[in-house]
């Protein structure tokens, strides 16, 4: 028996990095985090199967996976510690494992070959770890922030994941470490202080990890790099435009606030037409299609919902995306009523619903002369740019 299994370890919440959702689940050129480690070690014929460390509100998204990759998935549920995280991983696979390759899914820039380097390092000597020679001068300081003296580099390496051991190895080790009360950050350390030796096998200074939105941004650019295109990484620009008929019986709701007015907007939610538009142009500059894929009129849940609801999801769904607004430009079209005396709340409602400052937000009012759908009083309509920023820049 040689069975190969891989520990991807996606189990953290990412407090470093910020926003409700961890970089593991963070867009990447394209794709999610996670999903490069998975496509890597999914495409290595000599891996029977791997296990993946989820934080536990998101094993739904990880048995989606399951579903849709070739080689076996096991899912697991993330521990407070990293060192726990692999532990339940490896409770997984005890019995079927002979090597096991222990992988950071915040490190997406891995290639197979970096793969097949660890797992023969540790075939060789029962552990070993992806590292990188240090190239920058080193110092060590005292307590005061006065240099100490000068580290000499050369025998000094900055470690990486994947890493590899065989099962007796990393079982123990994980073991020795938990009846001592060790929590170390890297299964590669527990080995060491149990006195086994480690090989350093080649990794690459593009295997970094994905810690802050900067590195984030750093990495989208290397992807883009390697399919020979150009991406702009700063920001995004998007339209959207949305007109409503008008009815007897129901309120006037533009921007949150309700107009005084004998008509109000035909719709499933409260129909206001103004946050519709700035729904649409978000979830247009973020390339995430409209307003009606993510709300359909047909969902019960949405009937009659405040608009401003519907527009607070599609900030969440464009930070997932790694962006934030930059400023809104939106105009109301319509023959009737005047709007001057309520655009300085409806900025107000909209500014704090995207998480800005009301200067960032532009709201006007305009007619069409008498003429056209909003000119003869059917209905009113607005439309409106929006400007995404990437998220830390």
């Amino acid at each position: 028996m040689n069975a190969v299994w891989a520990i991807l370890v996606a189990g953290g919440v990412g407090n470093r990095f910020g926003g409700q959702v961890p970089k593991q689940f963070r867009s990447l050129a394209g794709k999610r985090v996670l999903d490069y480690s998975l496509e890597v070690f999914g495409s290595l014929p000599e891996l029977a199967g791997m296990v993946l460390v989820l934080p536990q509100d998101f094993l739904e998204e990880g048995k989606k996976l399951q579903a849709s990759l070739q080689k076996p998935l096991r899912l697991a549920i993330g521990g407070l510690t990293r060192q726990k995280s692999v532990q339940n991983g490896l409770s997984l696979i005890q019995n079927e494992a002979d090597w096991i390759i222990v992988h950071d899914v915040a490190r997406p820039l891995l290639d197979a070959g970096m793969v097949r380097r660890t797992l023969d390092g540790a075939r060789d000597s029962g552990a070993a770890i992806t590292a990188v020679p240090i190239s920058d001068t080193v110092k060590k300081g005292d307590g005061s922030h006065f240099v100490q003296k000068t580290v000499s580099r050369d025998q000094l390496f900055q470690v990486q994941t994947p890493q590899a051991f065989s099962r007796k190895v990393l079982s123990e080790a994980l073991d020795w470490a938990e009846s001592r009360g060790l929590d170390a950050t890297d299964e590669a350390g527990l080995v060491e202080d149990m006195g086994h030796r480690v090989r350093l096998v080649e990794g690459s200074i593009f295997n970094f990890k994905i810690t802050r939105p900067q590195d984030l941004e750093m990495a989208e650019a290397l992807l883009e790099k390697r399919r020979g295109r150009k991406v702009n990484l700063t920001c995004r620009i998007g339209e959207g435009y949305d007109v409503h008929p008008f009815v007897e019986g129901r309120d006037l709701i533009l921007g949150g606030v309700k107009v005084p007015f004998e008509k109000g907007l035909k719709g499933h939610s409260d129909a206001d037409a103004l946050v519709h538009a700035i729904c649409d142009a978000i979830l247009g500059a973020s390339a995430q299609g409209d307003l009606g894929a993510h709300f359909p009129d047909t969902d019960p849940k949405f009937k009659g919902v405040s608009s401003l609801v519907l527009l607070q999801e599609v900030r969440r769904l464009t930070q997932e995306k790694g962006y934030v607004v930059g400023n809104v430009d939106a105009t109301i079209i319509c023959q009737k009523p005047k709007l001057a005396p309520f655009i300085a709340e409806m900025r107000k409602n909209l500014a704090a619903t995207l998480g800005v400052a009301e200067d960032q937000v532009s709201v006007k009012a305009t007619t069409e002369e008498g003429l056209g759908f909003t000119g003869t009083m059917q209905g009113l309509a607005a439309k409106a740019v929006v400007l995404l920023n990437k998220e830390g820049v």
